[in-house]
């Protein structure tokens, strides 16, 4: 198979180049193992900056063999040939991926939805976008549980491919006057120079566009054809300075590959020029040649598009089943193999040297009503078929996901909350009244409920207060709000934040009397991080002081407070409840969720905890509603209780519907303690809690 292959591709064309798949090759197998455990090779995420070098070296010399051309057939011809390197195997993975991924994924998750959505982008080229958007929500699945999170970087290139043709055309045909296409070359690197400092600034200030915008990734294709293009030089042909360009570049290519992901900033330019030297400078009979040209190595990179589109869905379905042990990787890795040959070998090497249609249109046309096919079945799949593969047990929950915290409630078939009204965007103005709980109520005192969207998440349980006659109970909510005005929020809604505190807040707030409740309820798992630092120990001070002119206020206005504190930290386990739900196929269900034990979370949470003590000890109006003993009422704080109830709806750590009706007596019992405080007239000398 190394042999024919090889031979066949040598035959293709006379400028064929073995050290090239050689190269790839060594990026696709960094990919890989990198993705299978990073600790085997911190660096391997360069083998997608390799890749895009080469890409970009290889297309030039591709498109500069081809004879001179009208723009519209130059560009029709392009856009065919790439369809027909692309699109085949590309259509076939993500179908077979789709389908055995809705096999073993819970049709109710949000990761089978961000797939399902996924495979539409990947399919037309724009996945990198759609991965873009979901690492700025701060409610998105982790994109390491998207089946197609990998097919970001076919997105990045076929976004340069929609701009390379029509750039190279016009420079080298358009351009007549060769000092006019010189300028239109230096402007062309100095666009590659700016997308470089873009994508040094984004990975300093750690903004997800380095890593999926193709504006900051087109300086690494850039370099592939600038590397093309710059004509030899006297010590490129020089044997001895070309062998120490070309050992130096060799040694910063590992270099990069053993260092930790921390460097990117400095590894990923690097390898970029390791790889462009390489790309010059490889000599022949050397080392690093013999390596790269080696037929196992070469055949290697002959398969690596269909080894890079195979290995991510194989691996990230392999975590829902037989788990991450040393022999499941294997046999993952294995599976990986055999489905790259096949591709390869059946669909895309034949398709590829196959004549689709009598012109480049019409093998356009075709590949258009592949993807339209392709789209249809997915559409099935997600609407229709939903659920028709799947060989698990579904999980029945009264709200699972994100999407369900701006549910509108309903008592007895009556809305009793606006949900959407009562949630904040910057500038919305809301109505207390509107947000007040529609239920019947004895007592006249007022509950007010404000915080971030664990407020909403907990909805059921301020049912209990106008049930048993506490009073009346209206529920707002901010997305990503921050638990004091003082906290500095840098939120995807810090602006619905700071409109939040400085606007809604103070209006509630003046209409409160005295003897009635502010109910303060947050997430607050990153003011009690796991390891300590300053910038914590800083942002509790600012939770400290921000509380204490809060409280006080209040307290001269007779309004008591109800601060929720730490939640076990569930959002930190990287699970969902699909995932938590031991199924059949689950070999290993534990290395599904990395859970933490009860001992372990309240020691993390002490120093939050006791700050909030003490708060109680200073205020008589201050309480605090602790939900532990109902979300972590075992040795380990698991998403399940250990008879099956759902404790949180999504891997944000949301408490589900039923946690919320479980920690009603909680509430309840604070509550009916600060009303017989405020009744016996002691505020002012017992404690808070």
């Amino acid at each position: 198979i190394l042999k024919v292959s090889i031979e066949t591709n040598e035959r293709e064309t006379s400028h064929y180049r073995l050290e090239i798949d050689g190269l790839r090759a060594v990026a696709v197998i960094a990919v890989i193992i990198y993705h299978f455990n990073k600790a085997w090779l911190p660096g391997g995420y360069l083998g997608v900056d390799m890749f895009f070098v080469i890409s970009g070296y290889v297309i030039l010399s591709s498109v500069s063999r081809q004879p001179p051309q009208s723009f519209y057939d130059f560009v029709l011809n392009f856009y065919s040939r790439r369809m027909k390197r692309l699109l085949p195997a590309l259509a076939v993975c993500l179908v077979g991926t789709f389908l055995i991924g809705a096999a073993f994924i819970s049709p109710d998750s949000r990761q089978y939805l961000n797939s399902f959505r996924a495979s539409y982008y990947s399919l037309i080229g724009a996945s990198n976008l759609y991965f873009y958007s979901q690492a700025a929500d701060y409610f998105a699945e982790p994109l390491q549980r998207n089946i197609f999170t990998h097919t970001w970087s076919l997105g990045v290139e076929e976004q340069f491919y929609i701009v390379f043709p029509v750039l190279y055309w016009y420079i080298y045909y358009g351009l007549t006057q060769p000092s006019l296409r010189r300028y239109a070359l230096l402007a062309v690197a100095f666009a590659l120079a700016l997308s470089l400092v873009a994508f040094a600034w984004s990975l300093n200030t750690k903004v997800p566009g380095a890593y999926f915008l193709s504006p900051l990734r087109i300086w690494e294709l850039g370099a592939g054809c600038l590397v093309f293009y710059v004509p030899l030089r006297r010590w490129e042909t020089s044997r001895i300075p070309a062998i120490w360009a070309m050992w130096g570049a060799w040694f910063i290519l590992v270099a990069g590959l053993m260092a930790p992901e921390a460097l990117q900033i400095y590894a990923s330019p690097a390898a970029v020029a390791a790889i462009a030297v390489l790309l010059r400078c490889l000599m022949p009979a050397s080392v690093p040649y013999r390596l790269l040209t080696n037929r196992a190595v070469v055949y290697i990179g002959t398969i690596s598009y269909s080894l890079y589109l195979w290995h991510w869905g194989v691996l990230t379905i392999g975590r829902l089943t037989i788990g991450q042990q040393w022999w499941s990787k294997l046999m993952l890795l294995g599976l990986v193999v055999v489905l790259a040959v096949i591709s390869h070998t059946y669909v895309e090497k034949p398709l590829r040297y196959r004549k689709w249609a009598m012109s480049s249109a019409g093998t356009i046309g075709r590949g258009v009503t592949a993807i339209t096919l392709v789209c249809c079945l997915f559409g099935l799949l997600g609407g229709p078929l939903r659920g028709s593969v799947y060989l698990g047990e579904r999980l029945h929950m009264a709200a699972m996901g994100v999407s369900t915290l701006s549910d509108v409630k309903y008592a007895n078939g009556k809305q009793i909350w606006p949900a959407g009204h009562c949630i904040i965007g910057a500038g919305r103005k809301i109505s207390m009244s509107e947000c007040t709980v529609a239920l019947p109520t004895a007592a006249t005192r007022r509950f007010l409920v404000i915080g971030n969207s664990v407020s909403a998440a907990e909805f059921e349980m301020y049912l209990s207060l106008p049930r048993d006659g506490y009073g009346s109970v209206a529920v707002t909510s901010s997305w990503g709000a921050s638990p004091v005005m003082e906290l500095p929020n840098s939120s995807p809604w810090s602006t619905a934040n700071d409109y939040y505190w400085s606007t809604v807040i103070p209006e509630m707030f003046s209409q409160l009397k005295r003897g009635d409740f502010v109910v303060m309820v947050n997430e607050l798992s990153d003011l009690s991080p796991e390891v300590p630092s300053s910038e914590a120990d800083n942002r509790l001070s600012l939770l400290e002081s921000g509380l204490s002119r809060l409280v006080e206020n209040l307290r001269e206005k007779g309004i008591s407070v109800v601060f929720q504190t730490v939640n076990p930290f569930i959002r930190d386990s990287e699970c969902s409840p699909d995932m938590a739900k031991h199924q059949w196929f689950n070999i290993k269900n534990t290395e599904l969720c990395k859970y933490y034990s009860r001992d372990y979370s309240l020691a993390r949470r002490s120093r939050l905890h006791g700050m909030l003590q003490r708060l109680a000890d200073v205020y008589p109006n201050f309480f605090i509603l602790d939900l532990f003993p109902v979300l972590c009422p075992g040795e380990t704080c698991k998403i399940f209780s250990s008879d099956g109830v759902p404790l949180y709806r999504d891997s944000s750590a949301h408490p589900s519907v039923e946690a919320a009706l479980l920690a009603q007596p909680l509430l309840a019992a604070v509550v009916q303690k600060a009303i017989d405080q405020q009744s016996s007239g002691t505020l002012g000398t017992e404690s808070g809690n």
